[in-house]
């Protein structure tokens, strides 16, 4: 039996983004779908600088110390969702459909956050 540790590192040693999108087993609409969440990381660096001004207003530095973690975090939260939809998705598809959606809904709740801060 195998150390459940290593299993689960040697699957992030072996994750492979454009390997993962090209499995014939799983529908091309499902993969769309993901490829679109993942276009939003293309929008990261403008956050990454977007946060330089979080930190002008001294009221609201808990909020902005809040969406600080969470902008930092942005892409590794969607690519996990991503990855986890993929892996989970022969077993059981409502819940990979779950995790797209979730990471639709983390994509969202970022944008209202910015715009509302």
């Amino acid at each position: 039996m195998q150390n459940p540790i290593n299993k689960l590192l040697r699957s992030f040693i072996d994750f492979d983004l454009v390997k993962m999108f090209h499995r014939p087993d799983l529908p091309l609409a499902y993969r769309i779908v993901n490829w679109i969440v993942l276009l939003f990381t293309l929008a990261w660096p403008i956050l990454l600088f977007m946060m330089l001004f979080l930190f002008d207003s001294p009221a609201n530095e808990s909020k902005a110390k809040t969406l600080m973690i969470i902008v930092l975090f942005y892409p590794i939260i969607l690519i996990a969702f991503t990855y986890a939809g993929f892996k989970v998705f022969n077993r059981n598809r409502s819940l990979a459909y779950a995790f797209t959606l979730w990471s639709y809904l983390f994509v969202a709740i970022v944008i209202f956050m910015f715009f509302r801060f």
